[in-house]
């Protein structure tokens, strides 16, 4: 059983608190908490009326390296509003450390780095498959270009 909550104020899309939990190799857990045990669990969801709280739940593995790597996260609120149900999880944004500067620096959010990855593999190959294209078209006007001119030298031959 696996279960990864995200609790975001409603306001500012700021994070609050996360509940995971991964029952491999414990024996399993009993049951998955309700949202409701949560609040009263989780001590900084205490605070806060759950109405005034956005729940996502991820799936197992969703945005685990960039759990691993980021230093922070937040939701999106403008972007969460306008996703259907299914697409909620889109609006969540981590912020990544900059390796070149030593000292934290303000938080910039940016759409999960391991999403991007996977886009810019899908447009490399893309291009890749244009490139092998207008290659091989280049080589068939090549060729044309060469029997034009094999012609042409052979009318030109032939005319004297």
């Amino acid at each position: 059983m696996f279960l990864c909550r995200l609790f975001f104020r409603s306001d500012t899309g700021s994070h609050l608190a996360t509940n995971y939990m991964n029952d491999r190799g414990t024996g399993g857990l009993s049951r998955i908490p309700t949202i409701e045990e949560d609040f009263e669990a989780l001590s900084p969801l205490r605070l806060y009326n759950p109405n005034s709280v956005i729940v996502i739940e991820l799936e197992e593995d969703q945005y685990t390296e960039d759990f691993e790597v980021c230093n922070s996260i937040r939701l999106n609120i403008e972007l969460f509003t306008s996703l259907g149900e299914d697409e909620k999880h889109k609006a969540i944004e981590f912020s990544y450390p900059d390796p070149n500067e030593p000292e934290p620096q303000e938080p910039v959010y940016q759409r999960p780095l391991s999403e991007r990855i996977v886009e810019l593999e899908n447009e490399n190959l893309e291009l890749k498959l244009a490139l092998a294209e207008a290659v091989e078209a280049q080589e068939a006007d090549k060729t044309e270009v060469q029997l034009a001119l094999a012609e042409l030298a052979e009318l030109i031959a032939g005319g004297e």
